[in-house]
């Protein structure tokens, strides 16, 4: 049986969250690999479990 409390106390804000201060008025922006050109890469197909990559080391 509880005969006591124990109040657990709010966590005080982290001292490196801080406010932002308002963006300039031009942020560089990273461009994707479609704007710069480069053919899309999707993920590489699951061949399954057995799949063997082809190497040229594995003659």
């Amino acid at each position: 049986m509880i005969t006591e409390a124990v109040v657990i106390p709010e966590p005080a804000p982290a001292p490196f969250l801080k406010v932002v201060p308002d963006l300039p008025d031009k942020v560089t922006v990273a461009k994707t690999a479609a704007e710069q050109g480069e053919p899309a890469r999707g993920p590489r197909p699951f061949l399954g479990p057995d799949a063997v990559e082809d190497d040229e080391d594995n003659d």
